[in-house]
């Protein structure tokens, strides 16, 4: 299914001219094959992780696309390339909206939404991009990056009663072990619960494992909304806020294998809180920037898809710890179609320069 898919994007943009025209028929191919064939879209974009390969399998799928629009741009640009995670952040992006549509049964409307992705995806694509992404320096001095804690599980802060006392057993043997060795029985033997007493609170592993999830993350954005709220304006209040999530990701490796990894793990009842996180998060960024600042509802819900593609690149790579050297990555790609790619370019150089 992907490889048709891919085949119909080609053809699509054989006789169109320039970066952004190919780009729109690959896009509009894609868009409606989504909405034509819909069931082949959640096998291939939602069913799949159902299979234990299946993480594999979509890093593989994306990159197959990553592979189409990079040789587009290049070959439309006098050989001229965009950073690599900048075509990551931008085909993750689609996928996420096309997800979001799938997962909603409004997968018939995305082929109106193309012009909306591409304007997206071209306000990513300037050369001030590989200025940003080329400087890796954080927010903070030079060498100030977190170290890692290496977090203890079980954690004070999840104890408390039975049900958080679960939760923190599961987070410990997720963090030692991984999601595939988690069973309700060796939950409850780490928990000291008989079977029955643990299903009074967590119907199966999953219900567990996501438990966990629910309520790190919420740590994790309630000390964001935090830095966000302290900020004098938006575009700094985002800047603080990335870079308050990137601090705790890069500081609690354990955090980091749960958010970053081992939720692709989890199978399709993680697809389902991925998707709600996102359309939580998009709803957030959309509704809270200024009239003049303010992202498309479109282009908040695929930015959130090209952040949370950078984090899983390093996430994948079991390189959490550097996740903090992508803030003003992640800024960019948040801000840029808001404010402008040059001007979110120079916004950035000025707080490395103060730094």
């Amino acid at each position: 299914m992907v490889r048709h898919t891919a085949r119909e994007v080609l053809a699509a943009r054989r006789d169109s001219q320039g970066w952004e025209e190919q780009l729109r028929a690959g896009l509009l191919a894609f868009a409606r094959e989504v909405a034509e064939t819909p069931e082949g879209a959640r096998l291939a974009l939602i069913e799949a992780f159902a299979c234990p390969s299946a993480f594999a399998r979509m890093e593989h799928t994306i990159g197959l696309f990553e592979t189409l629009l990079a040789r587009s741009f290049a070959s439309a640009n006098d050989g001229r390339e965009m950073p690599p995670l900048v075509v990551t952040a931008i085909v993750e992006g689609i996928v996420q909206v096309a997800l979001a549509r799938l997962l909603s049964d409004r997968e018939a409307s995305l082929p109106e939404e193309v012009d909306g992705l591409v304007r997206w995806a071209a306000s990513l694509c300037d050369p001030a991009a590989a200025e940003v992404f080329a400087a890796t320096e954080s927010l903070a001095p030079a060498g100030t990056a977190p170290q890692a804690s290496g977090a203890n599980y079980p954690p004070n802060r999840l104890l408390g009663d039975e049900r958080r006392m679960i939760l923190s057993v599961t987070a410990r043997l997720v963090a030692e072990e991984g999601y595939a060795a988690l069973t309700m029985p060796r939950i409850g033997a780490a928990a000291g619960l008989s079977r029955r007493r643990l299903e009074s609170h967590f119907e199966n592993v999953n219900d567990c494992f996501l438990g966990v999830l629910e309520l790190l993350t919420g740590r994790v954005l309630a000390n964001a909304r935090h830095a966000y709220f302290s900020a004098p304006d938006w575009p700094t209040g985002v800047r603080l806020a990335i870079a308050s999530i990137c601090r705790e990701l890069a500081e609690d490796p354990a955090l980091a294998k749960f958010a970053l990894s081992e939720v692709f793990a989890a199978g399709r009842d993680a697809v389902d809180w991925r998707a709600t996180l996102a359309a939580n998060l998009s709803s957030f960024l959309h509704g809270s920037a200024p009239l003049e600042q303010q992202l498309t509802e479109l282009e908040a819900e695929a930015s959130i898809g090209a952040v949370g593609a950078v984090l899983r690149h390093y996430g994948a790579r079991d390189e959490a710890k550097r996740v903090w050297e992508a803030t003003q990555v992640l800024s960019y790609l948040v801000l840029a179609p808001a404010l402008g790619a040059r001007e979110t370019a120079d916004l950035l150089r000025a707080e490395r320069e103060a730094a």
